[in-house]
């Protein structure tokens, strides 16, 4: 495939005697909603279309890839929604057609994102425990291995509220900070914080 930076559809691809053609368009204008960019194209795409049904009927589809960026993190997710082959003839709307497969690729960038929060709140929900399970054990020391009280005990003493989950280095400075403790740290794996069961507290002078 040959790369290209146009902010306009480019053929890309022709195969078969130029009967199997890839177009691509490049969001150069940093067009951050989905919709707003499909919008953006449709004229594009409406154009290639009624081109290639001028001398015959065609089959199409429409793919839309996006780069999402990981909360609290830099990594890099690449995903890519994609609809069905749909045959047009000259006959046909293909407007109403476009107007259909973009709604496709909305609903499939939407259930992927409701996933996504799902899963985030899930893993922050963990952490949350986690993290909060190691403060119980400053809470009660002995038999600190034991759920009970002592975990009430961690959200009625710390302040939370500053903290965003899955915690980084800074939001545990930050918990430091505002509530006067120590927290050790035992490693730093994918992204994620490993927490020795030690907490202090920070004797005032």
């Amino acid at each position: 495939m040959r790369m290209t930076t146009s902010s306009t559809f480019v053929l890309t691809k022709s195969a078969f005697n130029g009967l199997c053609k890839e177009y691509l368009k490049k969001n150069t204008d940093g067009i951050k909603n989905a919709r707003d960019f499909l919008d953006h194209s449709k004229l594009e795409i409406y154009a290639i279309l009624n081109e290639s049904i001028e001398n015959s009927p065609v089959k199409y589809n429409i793919k839309l890839e996006a780069t999402y960026i990981i909360p609290n993190t830099h990594t890099r997710e690449n995903r890519a929604f994609k609809t069905r082959s749909r045959s047009v003839f000259q006959s046909d709307d293909v407007n109403n057609f476009l107007e259909l497969d973009f709604i496709k690729l909305l609903q499939e960038q939407e259930e992927m994102e409701l996933y996504r929060r799902n899963r985030r709140n899930y893993i922050q929900r963990k952490c949350i425990q986690t993290f909060r399970s190691i403060l119980a054990k400053l809470v009660n020391p002995v038999h600190a291995e034991r759920i009970g009280s002592n975990y009430v005990e961690v959200e009625n003493r710390y302040d939370f509220e500053n903290i965003n989950f899955p915690a980084s280095l800074n939001d545990v400075a930050k918990f430091e900070k505002t509530n006067k403790v120590s927290v050790n740290i035992y490693s730093l794996k994918n992204g994620e914080l490993k927490y020795k069961n030690n907490v202090k507290k920070i004797q005032k002078e």
